[in-house]
């Protein structure tokens, strides 16, 4: 028996389904994989490819909820919103855990940035913390717009700094 929070291949009563579910969790990774290349193919293609700034990156790391919505759908069809169950650690390896739960699974989240024109330390992996909320303010002063006092009328907090 296994004594981790995942189960052992071999204790698995419907590996089909379970391999299935990981087959359609490979397919949602390739398309991601083709359209973004797809999408560095066409920069490329119009010349635009090391002026533009490409940012990829997941949400706060995978749900561990096991539901299909629509229960009549099969797994991996259109209409399908089932996950994946036990396998949700395989989104956040090396991370552990998953969504709601304060470890490294749901505060870590892995970023892509490409900018060749702009990026100094090429091929470097950063491993400086950052949030999410950081991303208006930097984009705003790579364009080299201020970041704006208020919005809608409503006075916008400037307490933080990008400078510090």
């Amino acid at each position: 028996m296994s004594t981790s929070a995942y189960p052992n291949w071999e204790e698995i009563s419907d590996k089909d389904t379970e391999a299935h579910k990981m087959a359609v969790y490979a397919a949602m990774v390739d398309c991601m994989d083709q359209n973004i290349g797809r999408i560095m193919k066409t920069l490329k293609t119009e010349g635009i490819e090391k002026n533009t700034i490409v940012c990829f990156l997941s949400d706060n790391g995978a749900c561990s909820t096991n539901f299909n919505k629509t229960p009549e759908s099969k797994i991996g069809t259109r209409n399908s919103n089932s996950t994946y169950g036990n396998w949700y650690n395989v989104s956040n390896t090396p991370f552990r855990k998953y969504k709601r739960m304060e470890h490294e699974g749901e505060i870590i989240t892995p970023m892509i940035f490409s900018w060749p024109n702009g990026v100094k330390n090429k091929g470097s992996m950063v491993r400086t913390p950052a949030h999410i909320n950081d991303f208006m303010p930097t984009v705003l002063e790579i364009i080299g717009v201020e970041y704006p006092h208020q919005y809608n009328g409503v006075k916008l907090d400037l307490s933080f700094s990008l400078k510090n």
